[in-house]
């Protein structure tokens, strides 16, 4: 039995290598030229995203386990990080 050789711990290992596009922003900052009959000092429009996507082949919800001090780097099927994508605008009078 194979798995009788190999400690406990190894038995529970798994490859959790990975690439994260973690955080992207896009913005626009609006000429000063096109704004110079108006009010506006300057205007900037931008769209953001959080934790967008991960490239694995881990089998868990998420390859960046929350470690806990009495269990460190077990995966107890925690929900996966949340995905954000947002937008606004800024304006100077």
């Amino acid at each position: 039995d194979t798995d009788r050789s190999r400690g406990l711990g190894d038995v529970y290992k798994r490859q959790a290598t990975y690439i994260r596009l973690a955080n992207l922003r896009f913005s626009y900052t609006v000429d000063r030229k096109l704004l110079s009959k108006t009010p506006l000092r300057s205007v900037q429009a931008y769209v953001y995203g959080n934790n967008l996507i991960t490239w694995t082949n881990y089998s868990g919800f998420d390859p960046e386990v929350k470690a806990s001090v009495l269990q460190p780097g077990k995966d107890d099927s925690s929900y996966p990080r949340s995905r954000e994508f947002g937008f606004g605008i800024n304006v100077g009078f």
